[in-house]
């Protein structure tokens, strides 16, 4: 019994959690290596990947979670729930894997995980869901200019010159350096920053709103912050419908920003691990693949679904009909304009204008 204590013991854990860094790093290696999508496959999917992206020099490695569960519940349950956690460590073993194939390999390799196998809908997100890794679905309608995000910052001594060795970025917060480091000076408060030696990455911030078939109904949009960074920016633009992978976050927010205090509430947003567009920037009628075979309706007009615009709206053959008799009433004109925004009065020639838009 002593002896089976002591080698549970042994290997490391992560803080507060009951995560085995050893087992961590030794199921994403399994599963990198031996992973199949069916039984009689010759390559495993995710090796012939990484050889794909050492060849190609690359630096992100796409994760479908649909895999990681196939392969490990185990390992997709602590993915979910300690992605700050779990996420770094598939970020080591990827590069120690890239190079085993490729001795000289130095570059850093991020892991983007997506296709969670649930999807929260904005507004249920709650605290439970805060540090866990989650999907969104929404529309983007804002974003911002790209933004230098300082990662490991170079500080300089004003009395000797001295610089020393770069300092990491821990948690969001920087630890300047209070006295010079090198012995023969040690002047207290001299250390400055000196922005064209520190290293940034890009950062950019977009809001997501939920879409229209998600919110209730005459209830307000919801929306959500998502900060982008590295090779995931400029991804989207305003109008795209995407799925967002993330880690929900939340932070205190100051009274001042001259004072320690913090308010109460806490100000949520979405670190952006992986980012998919839906295809064609539409969300497909929902129930009409079950009925039947769905079809754009220009191309059931013209009886040539293969030809059909791939943006097109996709509606069922019953749909399709009842747009036909509403499309043979006489006053149909009439009353398409009396039904667009009907809450504003009258400003019926503007709203005929729209509807031949």
């Amino acid at each position: 019994m002593g002896e089976e204590g002591e080698e549970e013991l042994e290997g490391t854990y992560v803080w507060g959690t009951g995560v085995s860094v050893q087992d961590v790093s030794s199921k994403f290696a399994s599963f990198v290596q031996h992973f199949r999508e069916a039984d009689d496959a010759i390559h495993a999917k995710y090796s012939q990947q990484l050889d794909e992206l050492v060849e190609m020099e690359g630096d992100t490695f796409p994760v479908d979670c649909a895999d990681v569960y196939a392969f490990s519940a185990e390992l997709y349950r602590m993915l979910v729930r300690y992605p700050l956690e779990v996420i770094p460590i598939f970020d080591i073993k990827i590069a120690e894997l890239a190079a085993d194939r490729m001795p000289m390999w130095d570059k850093h390799i991020q892991v983007r995980t997506f296709n969670l196998r649930d999807t929260v809908h904005m507004r249920d997100l709650n605290p439970s869901d805060i540090d866990a890794l989650v999907a969104v679905r929404g529309m983007v309608i804002r974003t911002s200019s790209i933004i230098p995000d300082i990662k490991a910052a170079c500080f300089k001594c004003l009395v000797c010159g001295h610089s020393p060795d770069l300092v990491l970025v821990d948690r969001g917060v920087i630890e300047e350096p209070r006295r010079c480091p090198w012995p023969e000076c040690g002047a207290l408060n001299s250390m400055t920053l000196v922005h064209n030696r520190s290293r940034f990455i890009n950062k950019q911030m977009l809001r997501l709103q939920e879409t229209p078939e998600d919110m209730p109904e005459g209830e307000t949009p919801h929306t959500v912050s998502v900060f982008l960074f590295d090779s995931l920016v400029d991804t989207a633009k305003p109008g795209d419908r995407v799925e967002v992978t993330g880690v929900f976050r939340a932070v205190p927010v100051r009274v001042n920003s001259n004072q320690r205090n913090l308010r109460s509430l806490y100000r949520t947003y979405l670190d952006c691990i992986h980012i998919r567009k839906e295809e064609g920037g539409r969300t497909r009628t929902k129930g009409a693949a079950q009925q039947s075979q769905p079809q754009p309706l220009a191309a059931s007009a013209a009886g040539d679904a293969d030809d059909a615009n791939p943006d097109a709206a996709y509606f069922s053959p019953q749909q399709v009909e009842a747009f036909r008799e509403l499309s043979r009433q006489p006053d149909i004109y009439e009353k398409l304009a009396r039904s667009l925004a009907p809450s504003i009065y009258e400003l019926d020639d503007i709203k005929k204008g729209l509807l031949c838009q």
